[in-house]
């Protein structure tokens, strides 16, 4: 039974259709599918929220029975982000355009990615009958949940880019992507498995192993070969190879909740401070 006909819900929103759960959706084709089945449950009242920025979302509009409203960034759509620009600490800043409005947006979350999640709730909020501007200042103070792209600033350190909440092959890609628009002597990535990708899995590692070779970016897997590069077992040797970085060095983990990145993280900020307490903040 699909999930709409449980909740019923009246907005639906369609953020994506990216290789995610594939092990058990088969391909692209079927995470579409899957999704759809919420576009296709909503009443006539309703409304269908879809990114039109990815084709296979925006396909889905032909199967709602209520108003669909689109958002993009690239493409034309209803409620557009125009002019994004990201600051040193990745957090964007654009132009939200809309029927109901414009107004300037600073996002406090961090990463270009999050500025089509931004669209999507502002494009529910507008339709709701918040004002724009009530809509921006809520944008500019939304926060993630813990180990969603936590930029930090380390102690004597690297920039350490933290985005260990989960993994698929699109969110790994914008997040090496957002290291590469860091300023830094050296950029390091520390990747975890990326779950649920079935037979593609190798490919897909591999394929981000080379976009971040592309950018500069080195990578070294946590616990895993699939992305061809060298890798580190356990905190410790990950502690260790994180700590082989200083200032001006940009760092980040990311993995799939199977991954444990976060226990990395903590170790390793754990490290950093019991220096700081020795009165030594240089990386051992």
């Amino acid at each position: 039974m699909p999930g709409a006909e449980v909740a019923r819900p009246d907005v639906g929103i369609v953020t994506s259709v990216d290789m995610a759960h594939v092990a058990y959706l088969g391909d692209l084709d079927g995470v579409a599918r899957a999704k759809s089945e919420l576009v296709a449950a909503l009443p006539a009242s309703g409304l269908a929220v879809l990114n039109f920025d990815d084709p296979r979302v925006r396909g889905m509009a032909s199967l709602s029975a209520c108003p669909v409203l689109g958002y993009a960034v690239d493409a034309d759509a209803d409620v557009r982000a125009d002019d994004v620009i990201l600051d040193r600490d990745l957090r964007a800043r654009f132009r939200l355009s809309s029927p109901w409005g414009e107004a300037d947006v600073r996002l406090a979350l961090h990463g270009v990615q999050q500025v089509a999640n931004a669209l999507a709730a502002a494009t529910v909020a507008l339709w709701c009958g918040v004002p724009i501007e009530t809509v921006a200042a809520a944008l500019g103070v939304s926060r993630a949940s813990p180990w969603r792209m936590e930029v930090d600033q380390v102690p004597g350190g690297p920039v350490l880019v933290v985005d260990c909440f989960n993994a698929i092959p699109a969110s790994a890609e914008a997040a090496v992507r957002s290291l590469a628009a860091l300023p830094g002597e050296r950029k390091l990535a520390l990747l975890g498995l990326m779950a649920e990708l079935g037979h593609q899995s190798e490919s897909e590692h591999r394929r981000i192993a080379r976009i971040a070779e592309e950018l500069g970016i080195e990578v070294v897997g946590y616990e895993t070969a699939l992305y061809g590069t060298a890798r580190v077992t356990g905190v410790d040797e990950a502690v260790a190879f994180l700590s082989t970085t200083g200032p001006g060095d940009a760092v980040l983990v990311k993995g799939s909740r199977v991954a444990r990145l976060e226990d990395v993280v903590r170790a390793y900020r754990r490290h950093i401070e019991d220096r700081r307490r020795a009165g030594n903040t240089a990386p051992s």
